[in-house]
Formats: C-alpha cells, structure tokens, sequence
C-alpha cells in the first residue's frame, strides 16, 4: 500500500509461528527478489538529490519507500496460528530465518473455522461431475 508505505505477503512458516520463544524460519525458500526487498527493510530510503549528488542517467537508482512484512501462517491440525513478522535476513538454504519484528495474534482453533464441504444437499449415491475440455 503506497499511501501508509508497507507491503504484505503471505507465507507459510514452521511450528514457531505464534511462539516468541521459538525461532521461526519460512517453511519454503525465497528467491533473489525477496533477499533485495530484506536489504532495503535494512537500509534507509537514499535520494541522491537530497545530497546534491549527480547520478549518471546509466545509472539505475531504485528508491524503496516501503516497508516489507510477511503474514506467516502455521496450521498443525489442532489450530491455525498467525503473525505479521518484518524479515531480516535469509539463510544459506534460501529460508527467511530472522526476523526484525513480529507481532502476534490469538491462535484460531480448527473448531472454530467454517468449513463447506459442498456436500450437504448431495444423496449418498449421487456422483460429483466435473467437466473437463483441453484449451486450444
């Protein structure tokens, strides 16, 4: 959102998600974009201007203005457990594995998630047909 200056994206996480006491790492390995957007979550907004500074027109200067936070979601069957958390660095392995700053939320239990199966209006031996035809 460039009006309040942060941009959000999910991801899934290990069983630390919601444990302040637990070290949280992404499940799935980021790629190069993501370690870029971590660096500039470390680094303040440059403007060459604000310096008096020229920059050769060859020369591309990325201005990052935003704030980069990930929505880390972890279900372990029981209950789903969540946290908006700013990264600050990737392992060897690719996985997010520190973070700045993370904020926690109540755990939802599973009970408590509505759940549409689809099934309700069906008799038991009405077949489900889905239709299948190649694009060309």
């Amino acid at each position: 959102n460039k009006k309040i200056g942060i941009e959000l994206a999910v991801t899934s996480g290990t069983k630390a998600v919601g444990q302040a006491n637990e070290h949280l790492k992404s499940k799935n390995s980021k790629g190069n974009a993501t370690g870029e957007i971590i660096a500039n979550n470390l680094q303040l907004s440059f403007d060459p201007d604000v310096l008096g500074l020229q920059v050769k027109p060859e020369t591309p200067v990325t201005l990052y203005n935003n704030e980069f936070w990930y929505l880390v979601v972890h279900s372990d069957g029981d209950e789903v457990r969540f946290e908006l958390s700013k990264p600050y660095s990737i392992g060897d392995d690719g996985h997010v594995d520190s973070w700045k700053e993370r904020i926690f939320f109540e755990p939802i239990p599973m009970d408590d998630i509505p759940v549409d199966k689809g099934q309700e209006d069906m008799e038991d031996d009405e077949d489900i047909v889905v239709d299948v035809s190649r694009k060309i």
